[in-house]
């Protein structure tokens, strides 16, 4: 399995890819690392399209609904464990109750905020 190490840039990428519509993608990338059949250079080969760009949107987007949810408490909580990200955010989306914005498969987002404990 690779290092999910609990980078924001890494979750914030695959968070981007989702947003532009490729989640299925970004399920089957996180998926094949937890399951072993992604590693070394087939991880990064996979990753590498998502990471292209767009981390402070993706950031500033996930940021600014956990931010208008639980405050700079909530920010903080992420920024001390980056593997809570798409946890938190979801929780986040569900508190607002905004169904126009997508939120990250929880079974998912939990084992990403699981990864490395």
């Amino acid at each position: 399995m690779p290092s999910l190490e609990p980078t924001l840039p890494t979750v914030l990428a695959l968070h981007v890819a989702a947003k532009r519509g490729s989640c299925g993608a970004t399920e089957q990338v996180l998926k094949g690392a937890f399951d072993g059949s992604l590693e070394g250079e087939a991880f990064e080969r996979a990753l590498t399209p998502m990471v292209a760009g767009g981390f402070h949107f993706a950031g500033a987007v996930m940021f600014g609904v956990i931010d208008r949810s639980g405050g700079l408490p909530a920010v903080m909580d992420v920024l001390r464990d980056p593997r809570r990200l798409l946890v938190a955010y979801n929780e986040a989306m569900s508190k607002l109750g905004s169904g126009s914005t997508p939120t990250v498969d929880p079974d998912l987002a939990k084992r990403l905020a699981a990864a490395g404990r």
